[in-house]
């Protein structure tokens, strides 16, 4: 019995020795190949073709996207009153808006509060923020944006995010602006593809619907 135990031991022992074993050269290839395509990676954006391709897709983007941006920038202008940032939620609550609303409702004030990186639109790009320390960016409050606000921050800080971060970049003042200006633009972007993904869904199942019901007629 001892010597069926011993030879039992043994074996286990084998196997965790090889599948260590097998674990480790899974690990070391996996390594290799994220070397290589790091390695293909970085070349290819070096390339010519890359950099026109990117080109043209921001452009793509910028075009599709530039006259809702814009109408959403004069939205949130419409309800955010211009010194806004200087002002309590007590302060707001009987104060017209730029519209002519009688006042906004108190929640509203609250989230605007709350969410003090849309102060931003009431400043201007050139003359006040791109004066700033990138801290003051940085530590702004983005909980709870909608994708018209998002939209609205962007077509506000665009120009001097183009014009003067991006040319200047190399600073490193600068360069973390520019990156401030590329993260809210990623999180704008994904905010527009879930939205449309979420509208394209519901169309084509209204649009089935519309279908079966005229089947049925």
């Amino acid at each position: 019995y001892n010597n069926n135990n011993n030879n039992k031991n043994k074996n286990d022992n084998n196997n965790k020795n090889d599948n260590n074993k097998n674990k480790n050269d899974e690990q070391e290839e996996r390594f290799r190949l994220e070397q290589k395509l790091e390695k293909y990676t970085h070349a290819l954006e070096l390339s010519d073709e890359w950099e026109q391709e990117q080109v043209r897709q921001k452009q793509q983007w910028q075009n599709e996207n530039e006259e809702p941006n814009t109408i959403a920038l004069s939205r949130v202008w419409s309800r955010l009153p211009v010194s806004f940032r200087h002002g309590s939620v007590e302060t707001w609550k009987n104060t017209p808006t730029p519209s002519g609303h009688t006042s906004l409702p108190h929640r509203q004030i609250q989230r605007f509060k709350r969410t003090n990186v849309l102060t931003l639109l009431r400043l201007h790009p050139f003359d006040t923020i791109s004066k700033w320390h990138p801290c003051n960016l940085e530590q702004m409050s983005v909980t709870g944006m909608t994708l018209t606000e998002r939209r609205a921050l962007y077509a506000h800080m665009n120009p001097v995010a183009e014009q003067l971060w991006k040319k200047n970049r190399n600073g490193a003042s600068t360069k973390r602006k520019w990156e401030w200006h590329e993260m809210m633009t990623v999180k704008l972007k994904e905010s527009i593809a879930s939205y449309n993904s979420h509208v394209d869904r519901f169309i084509r199942k209204d649009e089935q619907q519309q279908q079966q019901q005229q089947q049925q007629q």
